[in-house]
């Protein structure tokens, strides 16, 4: 991981995740590499070599943020709905991008807000599957294809 994009990741997870779990009143939280060297929106093929899949750096990580739509309840408890907060972060050397200077970090839920994602586009480029085991068909569709 960049030292700069760690910087970001940290803050995220210090500050913004512990905000936002208060806010929904807890949230499970998913997170992981994105390799698209190709940057054609899908999952990468396998490199013939776990070695250099080992060195490669990740274009992006992802981020998915899932809480009950019913705010009373906590991930835990929740019978109903759920409600999903998803994003992909460009992996990136330096802040170019949000033109932020220095080590202040409150640029970053502004950041976070410009790379909300659908779940299915993180499927798609993860190759990972989300909400698979939820019971109604019409639930998981609206959590993978809606952005909040």
């Amino acid at each position: 991981m960049y030292p700069a994009f760690k910087d970001v990741w940290n803050h995220i997870h210090d500050v913004l995740l512990p905000k936002y779990s208060q806010e929904l009143n807890g949230v499970n939280i998913m997170s992981g590499p994105i390799f698209d060297n190709d940057f054609d929106g899908n999952v990468d093929p396998l490199q013939e070599s776990s070695e250099k899949r080992a060195r490669d750096m990740p274009t992006h990580f992802f981020m998915i943020l899932t809480s009950c739509r019913n705010a009373t309840l906590g991930p835990a408890e929740c019978k109903g709905p759920l409600r999903a907060r998803s994003f992909i972060l460009p992996h990136r050397s330096n802040h170019t991008e949000s033109c932020a200077t220095g080590s202040d970090l409150t640029w970053v839920e502004d950041w976070l807000q410009l790379h909300v994602a659908r779940v299915r586009d993180i499927e798609l480029l993860s190759g990972l599957s989300f909400y698979h085991d939820r019971l109604l068909v019409a639930e998981t569709l609206q959590l993978k294809t809606f952005i909040h």
